[in-house]
């Protein structure tokens, strides 16, 4: 739904012709799936694939290539914006799935998603905000005005994360998205 969301997002927004051939930031690439997905929604943009994890990007490499799109994907080892400190301002949109998961809920998951995925990847710190701050707080300094911010969230913590966007005074407007099962699972806000 990330990639649905951001086409439909482009497709509304004044500034779809930057946005659809401008850079975009995939933070917490993981697999790559979300930079895919955006180079092929977007095959004029180039995507900024971002992983703290070297091991998620050799996948991701492996991913990338596989699709012959190592040409329209630039990966970059670092957390979060650390590694796009060359990119100020010039970002149209950030997207990203982060952890978002409360760390005394991870006892709690079912054993396919605790035993096969690293726990960095669920663990979103005690309220489960964690990384979700630091992605409201930094981004502004690297997207363009009217650039796109688009998270994917846990249920039920819609009204947190626009606190924290609204915190931030940088976007307007805030929306959380549901997903297919009618639950908040995604914010999308854009830069003043």
């Amino acid at each position: 739904m990330l990639i649905d969301l951001a086409v439909e997002a482009v497709g509304r927004s004044p500034h779809r012709d930057a946005l659809a051939t401008g850079l975009w930031a995939d933070l917490g690439t993981g697999s790559g799936a979300i930079a895919l997905g955006l180079a092929e929604a977007f095959p004029q943009a180039h995507i900024l694939a971002v992983d703290q994890s070297t091991d998620a990007l050799a996948i991701a490499r492996e991913n990338i290539q596989r699709y012959a799109m190592a040409d329209r994907i630039t990966l970059h080892h670092g957390s979060w914006f650390q590694p796009l400190a060359a990119y100020h301002g010039q970002l149209c949109a950030v997207i990203s799935n982060p952890p978002y998961i409360p760390s005394e809920v991870l006892p709690t998951l079912q054993p396919e998603v605790i035993h096969h995925e690293p726990t960095t990847a669920l663990d979103g710190g005690p309220d489960g905000l964690a990384d979700l701050r630091i992605l409201a707080s930094q981004a502004p300094d690297y997207l363009m005005a009217g650039g796109l911010w688009l998270v994917e969230m846990m249920a039920g913590q819609g009204p947190a994360v626009s606190a924290l966007l609204d915190q931030v005074g940088a976007y307007r407007p805030i929306e959380v998205i549901e997903d297919l099962a009618g639950r908040d699972r995604f914010t999308r806000a854009w830069r003043r």
